[in-house]
């Protein structure tokens, strides 16, 4: 067919089976259209480019195959970091490693909330990503439950997996709060949003929970900023160095709450109280706590942070802080 290739001239036979052949991709494409009778098959826009793969399959359908080419529906990249995914390039992101990363509702939802003529854009590396897209999965649920937005229903009924959930009011506990609970050992979960909800928990609500620790320790572990990693650290941080006298006289007034309190919630509700005893911001205040104990501006609820490791370990890094 060409001038410029000339064979061997050697010849033989080998059995198909058994993984020894294999059509060339912009043949076997079509090839499994006929065989296994497809009516409708999308795929990303490049291969539906003029002289692309699409148009090449649709010849073949037509003069080799002599069935009818399915119905194109030619969608945008799925973009990762910014990139397109490319298994040669080593970038993207398996489906045996999709199910480790979410629920299998949540990836339905991270395809069924975007239209296929937008990119849809996902880095869970060291980003937010994946607890913003619980969040937006949460409020497509609400809406599910309540009847509320028709479009957000339907996304939310387009990710579900077999039979749709009831349509009750639901008590939905934030991932990123589920992250930050399962960090403080002292504490009992379940019964924290029991707390919080002024109810006992649901079947459904409790399975919610259940899941969202099963994924919050896998994203803790594997795919979360450093500073949501929250442990006491082994050393005293240098930014202790630029606390402000206020905070320091919060630090200080604290230490007396800590040993007289074992309570978390009477504890919390001191420490806030000092804060407008002090005349300090709050997020000022406990700030000088997170920078004391795990060397970040920011954390989980202090009280039950604190009171999950020994007082006097706790009182002797707040006090050194203030030296």
């Amino acid at each position: 067919m060409v001038k410029w290739a000339k064979g061997c001239s050697n010849t033989g036979k080998i059995s198909p089976f058994g993984g020894n052949g294999k059509l060339p991709w912009k043949v076997d494409w079509p090839a499994h259209w006929k065989v296994i009778g497809i009516t409708i098959e999308g795929a990303g826009k490049d291969h539906s480019s003029a002289g692309g793969s699409r148009d090449i399959a649709r010849e073949l359908v037509k003069e080799v195959f002599h069935t009818e080419e399915p119905f194109n529906l030619p969608y945008e990249f799925f973009l990762i970091g910014g990139k397109k995914m490319a298994s040669s390039k080593g970038l993207g992101l398996k489906g045996k490693d999709a199910k480790n990363l979410l629920p299998p509702e949540l990836v339905r939802f991270l395809f069924s909330r975007t239209d296929f003529r937008q990119a849809v854009e996902f880095d869970p590396m060291g980003t937010m990503a994946i607890p913003d897209l619980f969040d937006e999965y949460d409020r497509c649920f609400r809406e599910y439950t309540e009847s509320g937005d028709e479009n957000l229903v339907r996304v939310f009924e387009m990710s579900q997996i077999g039979k749709l959930p009831k349509k009750e009011k639901t008590y939905l506990a934030r991932f990123r709060d589920v992250v930050n609970y399962i960090q403080i050992p002292n504490i009992d979960i379940f019964k924290k949003y029991e707390e919080i909800k002024g109810d006992k928990l649901s079947e459904t609500e409790i399975n919610l929970i259940k899941e969202r620790i099963e994924y919050a320790k896998i994203w803790l572990e594997k795919y979360a900023p450093d500073e949501f990693r929250l442990s006491l650290s082994e050393s005293l941080s240098e930014k202790v160095k630029e606390l402000s006298e206020k905070q320091k006289e919060f630090l200080k007034k604290a230490v007396d709450l800590i040993e007289k309190n074992d309570d978390p919630e009477i504890l919390q509700l001191a420490l806030y109280n000092l804060t407008k005893e002090l005349g300090i911001n709050a997020k000022e205040a406990f700030s000088a706590i997170y920078i004391s104990m795990i060397g970040k501006e920011f954390g989980p609820k202090a009280a039950w942070f604190l009171l999950q490791y020994p007082k006097k370990k706790v009182i002797e890094r707040l006090n050194k802080a203030l030296l």
